[in-house]
């Protein structure tokens, strides 16, 4: 689902998490917004990626593999940074609830986990794509949006679904990443057309 951003956490104007001065000063960044489940009903990542001129896009991705909360997590926010990279934006504001995830990418507390350390190992690869970010943890209530996403992509109510659905068949530190060129036409087309020229889809319910 495309749109404009309402307040993801349906919160009033102005309770965001604290400004990087710096990060201000220069630009006005893009804002991304991540969350991930691990329960007896699936596993499920989702993610809301807000332009700078509010532009917003939200999208879910089903797990179809045994993970802890914590791996859902970083798929989450390995699949959120994948997507800004996709829509090149250059600076970056990551919001996530987890007190661990961003506590490890922001190096104030270690990851002893063999799977942790390639999942944080992953995060800072891409991490260093951005010309400049910031990792940054919310309060739930700030992150209902991408919590709510991932609980849909993590259930079987598939026939309801109105946002991007990818289906993610194995872990991605499991799997070697290469470089693919696609010639056919991707479901982001619409998405960065928008954003290059602010025209929207022919069709009213995907605009």
């Amino acid at each position: 689902m495309v749109g404009t951003d309402s307040r993801l956490g349906g919160q009033k104007g102005g309770e965001e998490a604290p400004e990087n001065p710096l990060m201000t000063r220069h630009r006005n960044p893009w804002m991304l917004y991540v969350d991930g489940t691990a329960n007896t009903r699936g596993y499920g990542a989702g993610l809301v990626l807000v332009s700078p001129d509010s532009f917003l896009v939200e999208y879910a991705i089903k797990l179809e593999f045994k993970a802890s909360n914590n791996e859902a997590e970083y798929e989450a926010l390995l699949s959120g940074l994948d997507f800004a990279i996709e829509m090149n934006a250059d600076c970056l504001r990551v919001h996530n609830d987890s007190q661990l995830i961003v506590g490890q990418v922001n190096g104030l507390c270690e990851a002893k986990e063999l799977r942790m350390l390639k999942y944080l190992e992953k995060v800072r690869e891409k991490l260093k794509q951005f010309q400049m970010v910031e990792v940054v943890q919310i309060s739930r209530t700030m992150n209902t949006r991408a919590n709510a996403l991932s609980k849909l992509a993590a259930s079987d109510v598939t026939d309801s679904w109105t946002v991007y659905i990818e289906i993610l068949k194995r872990p991605r530190i499991d799997r070697e990443e290469v470089l693919e060129i696609e010639f056919e036409p991707s479901w982001m087309d619409p998405i960065l057309k928008y954003l290059r020229d602010g025209t929207l889809p022919d069709d009213r319910k995907e605009a």
